[in-house]
């Protein structure tokens, strides 16, 4: 009988997942449409690449590394670990803080070496995918320090820990988070190629397009 529930509960999916699956889903058509018609008017116009700034590419690691580090803590969760989840969790805020202010100083950049938004089509269609990417980044933050927040509140002691552990709930709540910065570390990563490699070709037509 406790075999059966066991099951029961392993086959049973969670709203939360799939609400968390099905917005991921619409933010990859969203952002799919926006390489789509990047590449549409480069090709149709012919206009010369951007060059990203350097900063676009040093903001990707940190973004990667800060996925790294909620990675560690759902580690430390499984392992219960306080010490190290509250010191993972704190690691990807800042790191992720550092992200904003990376992606921000790479706007400025980019507008210092004379290219605004209003320089071209390809020039706005980077803003505006930074800028989408950034505000999925910045809806996220709320969640994660709320999760910080409840989760250092609850570990104050041995008796709490083993209920905090125990409790499905934030377990839960950390894989979502988990799986959101995945997918943003991902996404982010595939469109600094997407625009790298439309960089290396700078002639569509000497490819025949």
């Amino acid at each position: 009988m406790e075999k059966k529930s066991q099951a029961k509960r392993e086959l049973f999916i969670h709203p939360q997942l799939i609400i968390i699956y099905l917005i991921l889903a619409g933010v990859t058509t969203l952002f799919l449409g926006f390489a789509g018609a990047y590449m549409y008017t480069r090709v149709q116009n012919d206009l010369p690449p951007i060059k990203l700034p350097w900063l676009f590419f040093v903001s990707t690691a940190v973004l990667f590394v800060s996925g790294y580090t909620l990675r560690q803590a759902k580690t430390a969760f499984e392992e219960d670990d306080s010490d190290g989840l509250i010191r993972s969790l704190k690691r990807t805020i800042l790191l992720t803080v550092l992200f904003l202010v990376m992606q921000s100083f790479g706007w400025i950049e980019l507008i210092q070496t004379g290219i605004p938004v209003a320089y071209s089509t390809l020039a706005s269609y980077i803003y505006v995918i930074s800028a989408a990417h950034l505000a999925h980044v910045v809806l996220g933050i709320p969640f994660l320090i709320i999760f910080y927040v409840k989760t250092k509140r609850r570990l104050t002691g041995d008796v709490k820990e083993m209920v905090f552990f125990a409790d499905p709930d934030p377990r839960r709540h950390l894989r979502l988070l988990s799986i959101y910065w995945l997918f943003l570390d991902r996404l982010w990563i595939g469109l600094m190629l997407f625009f790298w490699l439309n960089f290396l070709l700078k002639d569509m037509s000497s490819l025949g397009i």
